[in-house]
C-alpha cells in the first residue's frame, strides 16, 4: 500500500503554512487536555462516533496526540497557543497514533469555515474589499457571518438581513443531502457582495445575477 506512505524526512516546511494560517485568525496548535469533550463532541457531531472515541483515546496519551485548528474571535488577540472558549471557534483536528503506533487520524475539518478562510484570504489579495467592507453591520455581530440553509438556492450569496450578516446556500438540500460551499463559490459571493459586477461581467458570464 506505497500510496498510504508519508515520507517523513521529506516534508515541506511547516511554519509558512501555520503562518499563513495565523494571519488569517486560525491558530494550529497541540490540543490541551481540558478541551477534550469541545474536540470529542466535534468529531462525534461532525464525523462519527469512532472518531470520538479515536480522538478521547489521543487526549490519553502524554504527550497529548491531538492537534487543533481554532479560528480566533475579534476579541482574541493572545498569541498561541490558547484555549478554546467559548469566544472561539474550532474547526478542525487532527489525532495520530490512536489507533495504533505510527497511524495517522482520524483528521476533520469544517470544511465551511476553511473554504471561506481561503476565499477571503485571495479576495483580499485581489483587492475585493477595498471600497467597501464585506460585513457592514455593527454592533455584537461585527465580523460575523451566519449561515443560511436555502434549499432551492442556486448559488451563494452574501447579504446583510437586519442586524446580521448571512451566507445563504443550500446547505441541506429538501432531499435531505448536505453539501457546502467550494471556495469558489464563495469567492464569487464575496465578489459580489463587495465589489460587484459590472453590467458587462453579468452579460457574459451572469455573475452577481439575482438567483
Amino acid at each position: 500500500m506505497a500510496d498510504l506512505l508519508v515520507r517523513l524526512y521529506d516534508l515541506p516546511p511547516l511554519a509558512p503554512a501555520v503562518d499563513a494560517l495565523d494571519r488569517q485568525g486560525i491558530a494550529v496548535r497541540r490540543a490541551l487536555s481540558f478541551e477534550r469533550p469541545q474536540v470529542t463532541q466535534f468529531a462525534l457531531e461532525h464525523g462519527s462516533e469512532g472518531w470520538a472515541a479515536e480522538c478521547d483515546a489521543a487526549f490519553a496519551r502524554m504527550p497529548l496526540a491531538c492537534f487543533v485548528a481554532v479560528e480566533r474571535s475579534a476579541k482574541s488577540v493572545a498569541p498561541t497557543p490558547v484555549p478554546v472558549d467559548v469566544s472561539d471557534t474550532l474547526i478542525g483536528f487532527a489525532c495520530y497514533e490512536a489507533t495504533c503506533r505510527d497511524f495517522f487520524g482520524p483528521q476533520l475539518v469544517h470544511r465551511t469555515s476553511a473554504n471561506f478562510a481561503t476565499a477571503y484570504n485571495r479576495a483580499c489579495a485581489k483587492g475585493y474589499m477595498k471600497s467597501k467592507p464585506l460585513i457592514g453591520v455593527k454592533g455584537a455581530n461585527a465580523k460575523k457571518l451566519f449561515l443560511y440553509n436555502a434549499p432551492n438556492a442556486n448559488v451563494a450569496s452574501i447579504y446583510s438581513s437586519g442586524s446580521r450578516t448571512l451566507l445563504e446556500y443550500p446547505f441541506v438540500s429538501e432531499d435531505g443531502k448536505t453539501q457546502v460551499p467550494s471556495f469558489e463559490e464563495l469567492m464569487e459571493a464575496i465578489y459580489c457582495a463587495a465589489h460587484g459586477a459590472t453590467k458587462q461581467e453579468q452579460e457574459d458570464s451572469g455573475t452577481c445575477l439575482p438567483d
